[in-house]
C-alpha cells in the first residue's frame, strides 16, 4: 500500500546531513515568524497543553484539487464512519496528530474502488458556506500523479453533466407535450412541477 502526506517539512542544517524539521514545532520558524511580524503565520500557531507552541502544517486544498477530488471521490464520511477499507498506519499517525488542527477529519472516497481514498481535515470555523479542506493524506496500491487524476476526472465530470442535461431535457419535452393538460390541472387546483 502507497501512502502520500502533505505535511510541511523542511531540511535542518543545524542537525546533521539530511536531517528533517517538522515546521510546526520548528523554534527557528516560530521566531522567525514573530521578528518578521508575519500575523498571517501567527494565526497558524497554537499552543499545545504541555505548553509547546505549534503551527499547522498542513495546507489549504486548492480549487482544482477540491473539484478534482470532489468527481472522483463522491463520498466523504467522518474519519471515524469510515469503513471501505483499512487505513495504513501511516494515515493514522496523521489523523492523530491533524486532530489537534481540525474540527472535523473525513475520508473522501469512490464506493466499491480501493483508488486513493484521501484524508481531509475540515476547517468550518469561518462561516456555514465557508469550508476549508487541507489535505492530509491519500493511500492506495497504486497513488497516481494528480495530473493523471485531473485527466481521469474530466470524462467522469463530462458524462454527469451530460445526463443531468439530458434527463432535464427529456421532463422540459414531457412536459410540453402535455401542456394543455398540465394548464387545467393547475387551474383546477392542483400542484403543477414546471421543470426548468
Amino acid at each position: 500500500m502507497q501512502v502520500e502526506t502533505y505535511e510541511v517539512i523542511s531540511a535542518d542544517p543545524s542537525q546533521g546531513d539530511n536531517a528533517l524539521v517538522n515546521e510546526l514545532e520548528s523554534e527557528e520558524a516560530q521566531r522567525l515568524i514573530q521578528e518578521l511580524g508575519l500575523s498571517g503565520q501567527a494565526e497558524l500557531l497554537s499552543e499545545k497543553e504541555s505548553g509547546v507552541t505549534t503551527r499547522n502544517p498542513y495546507r489549504e486544498m486548492t480549487v482544482i484539487e477540491d473539484r478534482v477530488y470532489s468527481v472522483l471521490l463522491p463520498t466523504r464520511v467522518v474519519l471515524a464512519e469510515y469503513s471501505a477499507g483499512p487505513i495504513p498506519l501511516r494515515v493514522l499517525q496523521v489523523a492523530a496528530h491533524a486532530m489537534e488542527f481540525f474540527p472535523r477529519l473525513e475520508v473522501w472516497y469512490e464506493p466499491g474502488s480501493r483508488d486513493d481514498p484521501l484524508l481531509v481535515g475540515c476547517d468550518n470555523t469561518n462561516t456555514w458556506l465557508i469550508r476549508i479542506s487541507h489535505l492530509l493524506a491519500r493511500w492506495g496500491e497504486v497513488l497516481q500523479p494528480f495530473s493523471g487524476l485531473v485527466e481521469l476526472a474530466k470524462p467522469r465530470l463530462r458524462a454527469k453533466w451530460a445526463k443531468q442535461v439530458s434527463d432535464g431535457l427529456e421532463e422540459r419535452q414531457s412536459f410540453l407535450q402535455t401542456i394543455d393538460a398540465q394548464i387545467e390541472a393547475h387551474f383546477a387546483g392542483h400542484s403543477v412541477h414546471v421543470p426548468t
